[in-house]
């Protein structure tokens, strides 16, 4: 199950459980019916339903839609998942900032010397090609 000691979901625990039977469900994509049997049957249809929504809104995963039901599916694989909604948070913790200049000097000034290192390649790389492949989500601006 996936209650907390005072009978609540966690927070985030519903969407992990939800993404992992996602993505267990395949390329092919899993019905919100489904993806409720695989959670946890006793939850709501219309609780998973929203938790899916979010994911795919987020561009976690992927919405079509069969008849009048909608199918989901991973977008990407699970590395690339992780990091694109990683950034997109860094992103938006980045502009609620109100000193966003102080909270990027505060983030690089705790980065480990290689985490500062890939970081100095990864803007060169961006700087070189300004679409290239390390804006996950188009979320440079």
């Amino acid at each position: 199950m996936l209650a907390s000691p005072h009978g609540r979901r966690s927070a985030g625990r519903l969407e992990q459980a939800v993404h992992a039977a996602v993505a267990a469900a395949g390329p092919d994509g899993i019905p919100v019916a489904e993806v409720t049997a695989a959670v946890d049957p006793s939850l709501a249809y219309t609780t998973v339903a929203t938790t899916l929504a979010r994911l795919a809104d987020r561009g976690v995963l992927v919405r079509r839609r069969v008849g009048r039901s909608s199918v989901y599916a991973v977008l990407g694989d699970s590395s690339s998942v992780v990091s694109t909604s990683t950034a997109r948070r860094m992103h938006r913790l980045l502009e609620s900032a109100p000193d966003r200049s102080g909270a990027l000097a505060q983030f690089v000034a705790g980065l480990s010397a290689n985490d500062e290192a890939r970081l100095a390649e990864l803007l060169a790389t961006v700087t070189a090609d300004p679409a290239g492949p390390h804006d996950p989500g188009g979320t440079r601006g």
